[in-house]
């Protein structure tokens, strides 16, 4: 398992959450004033956006087959939980919920983690 550690800190939160505190942004000054853009300017706009919407299209199209092709953790199955300080920790599925898995660590605690989060070790 390389990569993994043993457990997560203690009091240590599974995942980042929206409601995490974050650092105050700087207020950003209002956009300065633009002059008009040519037909040509707005017609290679127009060509980028569309290319780079096909390159996305393709990603997202990409990692939906390979969303078939794995298998997802069963009671039982040894999985790394992807932590809040990025690193994946080992633990064995307990109970199956909806949209995420009860989770046993190596050191005896368990979370409910969300499934984006744990893959098969």
């Amino acid at each position: 398992m390389a990569g993994a550690y043993a457990s997560p800190p203690p009091g240590a939160i599974p995942f980042a959450s929206p409601s995490s505190p974050q650092a105050p942004q700087t207020p950003q000054a209002p956009p300065t004033p633009q002059a008009p853009q040519s037909f040509e300017q707005k017609a290679g706009q127009a060509v980028q956006s569309v290319g780079n919407a096909l390159v996305s299209g393709f990603k997202e199209l990409g990692t939906a087959f390979d969303s078939f092709t794995r298998t997802a953790p069963r009671i039982g199955s040894a999985v790394l939980v992807v932590w809040s300080d990025g690193k994946h920790y080992p633990g064995t599925v307990a109970q199956l919920g909806s949209g995420s898995y009860l989770v046993t660590m190596r050191d005896g605690r368990q979370h409910w983690i969300p499934e984006g989060y744990v893959k098969p070790a």
